[in-house]
């Protein structure tokens, strides 16, 4: 039936309904994005950190495209695809190590400022015990002098699945539905009107 209505209304009315349910699976995911950036600080605050606004931001890069034939959902947060399946995270083009910070200060910084400045001064790079390359503060003088951790270095990351990162796909169906379900009312009631104004005229 649905396919019938679809080729009934034509290209134009295909492509108001591809927009229609874009619009709502976008919003969709802006509004789970939204909701993951109110309770996902862990890192955060056992870092005792300010959190970063990376949800906030993922929810910011949503946009929506669509024709005829179909809608594209499109999300410009890094590492989402996460959500679909594992991922290894590597680092950028002529460098050897990612830097993920261990510190408060650290979080959500480089530890460069541009590609050569350190962030931080009296810096300095050591291996731990655990046989970790860890990059470092030296804090105070003398004998007071202190080790304060800020990046561990790694060759690269590996992170597991996390569906969570999205809305489940009952969800998405759930959402689509009921957007179809909306414009396929409005349209009949439209063609209702229609008629009615017609036999009012001919009358």
């Amino acid at each position: 039936m649905l396919r019938k209505i679809l080729e009934a209304v034509g290209p134009s009315g295909r492509a108001k309904l591809n927009a229609a349910v874009g619009r709502k699976l976008s919003y969709l995911v802006r509004g789970h994005f939204l909701g993951l950036q109110s309770s996902r600080h862990a890192t955060a605050e056992r870092l005792g950190a300010t959190p970063t606004n990376y949800w906030g931001k993922a929810a910011e890069s949503v946009s929506m495209t669509s024709d005829d034939e179909s809608s594209t959902v499109s999300i410009g947060a890094p590492g989402i695809s996460r959500a679909a399946q594992d991922i290894d995270i590597v680092p950028g083009e002529g460098k050897k190590y990612l830097s993920i910070p261990i510190a408060s200060e650290s979080y959500g910084n480089r530890m460069l400022i541009g590609e050569t400045a350190p962030r931080f001064e009296n810096g300095f790079f050591f291996t731990s015990k655990a046989g970790n390359l860890i990059y470092a503060q030296k804090q105070g003088k003398g004998k007071d002098a202190q080790i304060h951790p800020l990046y561990l270095l790694k060759p690269s990351v590996h992170q597991q699945q996390d569906r969570s990162l999205l809305p489940s796909d009952d969800q998405f169906l759930d959402a689509a539905l009921d957007t179809e379900r909306e414009y396929l009312a409005a349209t009949v009631a439209d063609i209702d009107k229609q008629i009615v104004l017609r036999g009012a005229d001919e009358s």
